[in-house]
């Protein structure tokens, strides 16, 4: 839900691109105004963000920019583009590092309670970049807060217990970057042969 408070009381609705583009109210001049404003006040969290111990890393690995000059608006169409964008990001929880703390803090209460005891307040943002990766190569189901569910269910029904996840996390942090190299190789490998070939070249 958005902080009424940025958006000085008005509806956060009028900040939908349609109605920006379209609409008399937003006069070009307002529209970049605006977009200064709220780009202030997104790259300060930002920044706080990406300089955070806790969710820096992740920050920087998401690509987790700060928005541009509205110089680089050439005209009232882009403008309004850049407009939109801006408040659609304040108005996720995620925009701040109070949002973020709070979500992974319901996040790891959700799935301590369903056996994953070692997820803690130290690995719940890799293990969120980590089931992305499960999620793309063995067709696992998004992860995040509002389909945290589909973890414990696909995992379920493929017969995934919870040590052998915390194993696979496991290697999966401490063999990232190899792992990552063989992704771009475009090779088709299973995760058994990677796991493999890694462990040989130790």
């Amino acid at each position: 839900m958005a902080k009424q408070g940025i958006f000085r009381d008005v509806d956060p609705y009028l900040y939908n691109l349609d109605i920006i583009k379209n609409s008399a109210w937003w006069e070009e001049k307002d529209i970049r105004a605006e977009y200064v404003r709220l780009a202030k006040v997104a790259n300060k969290r930002i920044a706080r963000i990406k300089s955070s111990q806790d969710y820096g890393q992740s920050a920087k690995v998401s690509g987790m920019n700060l928005f541009p000059s509205i110089k680089t608006a050439t005209n009232r169409e882009t403008a309004a583009g850049m407009l939109a964008n801006v408040a659609l990001f304040l108005q996720k929880p995620e925009s701040s590092l109070s949002g973020l703390r709070g979500a992974a803090s319901k996040q790891m209460k959700t799935m301590r309670e369903h056996g994953y005891d070692w997820i803690n307040k130290g690995n719940i943002h890799e293990f969120r970049r980590f089931w992305k990766e499960v999620k793309k190569h063995e067709g696992y189901k998004e992860y995040g807060s509002d389909r945290i569910a589909n973890l414990f269910k696909e995992a379920k029904r493929k017969r995934i217990d919870t040590k052998t996840l915390a194993s696979d996390f496991k290697f999966w942090l401490d063999n990232e970057q190899a792992l990552d190299t063989m992704k771009r190789s475009n090779e088709t490998i299973s995760s058994a042969q990677a796991r493999e070939r890694i462990s040989k070249k130790k």
